[in-house]
């Protein structure tokens, strides 16, 4: 069973951290520490096994009642690191005993199990390595063809 722990975010070593987020497939700039610090009202973490794996939680207070939101600009946190599918649960029972309620915006690779009401959105990712022109090109392509879609439909 992973050792994990909610520790606030005065307690996390950055370098660690952020050494973390950097060597992970789904570590984003929205984890970075200093973006946490400056995005966030407050937030936490849960670390699993000296930063294998982490989890930040912004979180705020109202009414006395603490609980975890996803900040402005933040499109999306959740498990960031090397976990496997008992780590999430791990952290997700650990986040149920923490506060309760919590609307947070989970990573791409964070797949969730049933025990959680969710809601799935589409990520729309654009591949910046193209010059500018395949890029155009590529939009307009694409626009084209749901614009084509579109005339097809509205003319039945």
């Amino acid at each position: 069973m992973p050792s994990a722990q909610i520790i606030p975010a005065a307690a996390i070593d950055p370098q660690k951290w952020n050494t973390l987020i950097d060597q992970s497939n789904n570590g984003l700039i929205y984890a970075q520490y200093h973006y946490l610090n400056t995005m966030a009202d407050h937030w936490e973490a849960i670390v699993l096994d000296d930063y294998r794996a982490a989890w930040p939680l912004p979180w705020r207070k109202k009414w006395g009642i603490k609980y975890y939101y996803t900040p402005a600009f933040i499109q999306q946190l959740g498990l960031i690191g090397n976990f496997e599918s008992d780590d999430l649960n791990t952290c997700i029972q650990l986040i149920k005993k923490s506060v309760s309620l919590a609307d947070l915006q989970l990573n791409f690779s964070n797949e969730v199990a049933a025990i959680l009401e969710k809601k799935v959105r589409t990520n729309f990712v654009i591949n910046l390595n193209q010059s500018f022109d395949e890029l155009l090109n590529h939009c307009q392509s694409g626009f084209r063809s749901t614009y084509q879609q579109l005339l097809k439909e509205s003319s039945l």
